[in-house]
């Protein structure tokens, strides 16, 4: 392995180890006791945003949906607003076997755009902690 590609490698795991050391995890519960949702806010480039895997709950505390988040960096731009965010939400309706998903490209501070499945997995594998390629 070329040193550069290991010195690269070191870094990513260090912010990587940074990040989830910074990650916090909150619940919320319906007045009933059952819980609501499961949330976390992490740092990436220095800015909060939501990270790892998301669940919500109905009042009977069945799983309705969950929304997975993957961060990279725009280029073009500088600090938080850097930050291009790719969502993959997926809904567990009552009735169906199969999950739905849909996906989404969000900016820092900015609405969500639909986005199609392959341009999340895209950009999924080349965050992958283990792709080192």
């Amino acid at each position: 392995m070329k040193p550069v590609v290991f010195i690269v490698i070191i870094i990513q795991l260090i912010f990587i180890a940074r990040s989830l050391a910074q990650t916090k995890t909150y619940r919320t519960y319906y007045e009933h006791g059952n819980i609501q949702s499961i949330t976390h806010q992490g740092i990436f480039m220095g800015c909060g945003v939501p990270v790892g895997t998301d669940s919500l709950f109905n009042r009977k505390g069945k799983l309705i949906e969950t929304s997975t988040y993957v961060h990279i960096k725009d280029e073009k731009e500088t600090g938080c607003h850097a930050i291009t965010s790719y969502i993959e939400k997926t809904f567990y309706k009552s009735g169906n076997i199969k999950p739905v998903s849909q996906y989404y490209k969000v900016g820092y501070e900015s609405e969500p755009v639909i986005c199609d499945a392959k341009a999340y997995h895209a950009v999924r594998e080349k965050t992958a902690p283990d792709n080192t390629e």
